[in-house]
């Protein structure tokens, strides 16, 4: 579905190419220059956030901006094509270690901000001097960008650094969840206490992200200790608490994180006569996209689950 709307995007901008070259339409023009200067804008977001993560000894992971990928891999980088382009513009992951958040994780947060600010300043006293219109927009999207990341709702930049330094209880536990989940750290290395803290999150928290990346940690940790039928009431859990938070606000995310625990109880249950949901394709389909998501899925959680269940049933897909 992303390579989809991503190969729709590009249609959509050679399409208005072509009829910008033929009707030498202004309008046109101007509006694939502006959206590329945005982007621009969005990439000095986002290597802001790198730059302070990795100042106060964050952990890079990947970082998404425009149509570009980054993502390290065994110490090794790795360039590709944004597959989620057009749901997010940008985004980037780091982390501590599960066991050294701190609070100045807070300048990660404001990272992004504070680079935007400080190439807004720039774009404006350059653009006094001269008034370049591209300058001038530049410095206009950042100062956009600074102050909707900037100000205090609930899931922006801004948001989690006053809460954070605060020592807000959910949203410190949110940090560590984010962590955790983004974090090469193995479930077998998960201890007693870390999994009693995501049974907590998960049967307290209101936030769709936070019950499926607790969800998918503690069917991980199940898969690990090969507790089945645990594993299988809970992943049916997960969906009775993700169904209970469908509103028109969270609809899109809420429809996603069910279809992939769908798919995660078909898959475990693949070599049953019947899968216990229904799936487009059949067996047959399953495979294949398990196939694809173990080469191809953005969350490094689901293909560890993949892995982990083709171990139990002992699959090798090609």
């Amino acid at each position: 579905m992303n390579n989809g709307f991503y190969l729709w995007f590009l249609f959509l901008l050679i399409a208005m190419t072509i009829i910008n070259l033929f009707l030498n339409s202004l309008i046109i023009s101007q509006a694939v220059i502006l959206y590329f200067i945005y982007l621009i804008a969005v990439t000095f977001h986002e290597l802001g956030h790198l730059f302070w993560g990795k100042f106060i000894g964050m952990t890079f992971k990947k970082i998404f901006f425009g149509p570009i990928k980054i993502t390290r891999k065994e110490n090794v980088l790795k360039v590709s094509i944004n597959k989620i382009f057009l749901f997010s513009n940008g985004q980037c992951y780091m982390f501590f270690d599960v066991e050294n958040i701190k609070k100045s994780i807070s300048l990660y947060y404001l990272g992004g901000v504070i680079s935007n600010l400080f190439v807004c300043c720039i774009c404006f006293i350059v653009n006094l001097h001269n008034n370049f219109s591209f300058i001038g927009y530049l410095g206009l999207f950042n100062f956009v960008i600074t102050i909707a990341t900037i100000l205090p709702f609930d899931g922006n930049d801004g948001y989690s650094a006053f809460k954070v330094i605060s020592g807000d209880y959910d949203v410190n536990n949110r940090v560590w969840l984010q962590n955790l989940y983004i974090s090469n750290k193995k479930i077998s290395e998960i201890s007693s206490v870390e999994f009693d803290r995501l049974l907590s999150i998960f049967k307290l928290s209101n936030s769709t992200n936070d019950i499926f990346s607790s969800g998918i940690l503690i069917s991980l940790y199940y898969l690990e200790q090969k507790e089945i039928y645990r594993l299988q009431d809970h992943l049916e859990s997960i969906l009775v608490h993700l169904n209970s938070k469908v509103n028109l606000n969270v609809l899109k995310e809420v429809k996603t994180y069910i279809e992939a625990v769908e798919f995660l109880i078909n898959l475990l249950s693949c070599k049953e006569k019947e899968l216990p949901k229904k799936y487009k394709g059949g067996k047959r389909k399953l495979i294949e996209d398990t196939r694809y998501l173990k080469k191809n899925a953005e969350d490094d959680r689901i293909i560890e689950y993949i892995c982990h269940v083709l171990a139990f049933h002992d699959m090798v897909l090609e």
